[in-house]
């Protein structure tokens, strides 16, 4: 999925996070500062720099989510298998070439 954005970064993804274990379990498990987890897992904004889809929960660009870094359990487990949404952005993003011609 090369060039495909994490799919928890969706905007429309409304992940209920809790931003202080989320800050700090990043810092204690994977090393990153606020600055890193800002923009490597904290939703990313509107704006015309991004080419958004539909958001999807199914796509393997969603980081699996405790539900220890989250607000009333929500949780999200880990996919394997490219989803329909993973398969329609790389349509989009990587275009079948025209045949060539003689």
């Amino acid at each position: 999925m090369l060039g495909a954005r994490h799919a928890h970064q969706h905007p429309d993804a409304h992940i209920p996070w809790n931003m202080d274990k989320v800050f700090e379990g990043y810092t204690r498990i994977a090393g990153l500062d606020r600055e890193q987890v800002q923009s490597n897992v904290l939703p990313l904004p509107r704006s015309s720099q991004y080419d958004f889809m539909p958001y999807d929960g199914d796509s393997v660009m969603h980081y699996e989510i405790s539900y220890k870094l989250t607000h009333g359990g929500w949780g999200q487990s880990e996919t394997w298998s490219l989803s329909d949404g993973d398969i329609a952005w790389a349509n989009k993003a990587y275009p079948k070439a025209a045949p060539a011609t003689s």
